[in-house]
């Protein structure tokens, strides 16, 4: 029997969980691999190449800025995330030109405009 279930539970599972980031996405742009990860903490991470460009926290979504090198340059590009209808969405901007734009559905701002209305659906 554990003398401490909960600090078993603590070592075993949210220590850990600190460590781990999920993988959200990848992207291939170019010749560059840009990868998108999270934690169950908000940690977001940023990796080009699989070298980690950019990490900030973040509970309703954040801004990145990093470069990508294409054809020896150096091209500035911007990685937004955020929440939609179906959960956790991204725009990917190279150049300032958008490469992956995510439907800009609010699902707050929905939410509160069918409680203010009345409607019990969505």
């Amino acid at each position: 029997m554990l003398k401490n279930p909960l600090l078993f539970l603590y070592n075993n599972v949210v220590s850990n969980a600190k460590t781990k980031d999920m993988k959200y996405t990848t992207v291939h742009l170019d010749n560059n691999k840009i990868e998108l990860f999270n934690s169950v903490f908000g940690k977001e991470t940023i990796k080009v190449n699989n070298e980690i460009v950019s990490e900030k926290r973040s509970i309703m979504g954040t801004e990145h800025l990093f470069k990508i090198k294409e054809n020896d340059n150096e091209v500035e590009c911007k990685l937004v995330t955020g929440f939609g209808l179906n959960g956790v969405v991204f725009d990917l901007y190279k150049d300032k030109k958008p490469i992956i734009e995510s439907p800009k559905n609010n699902f707050r701002g929905q939410y509160i405009n069918t409680y203010l209305s009345g409607s019990k659906y969505i």
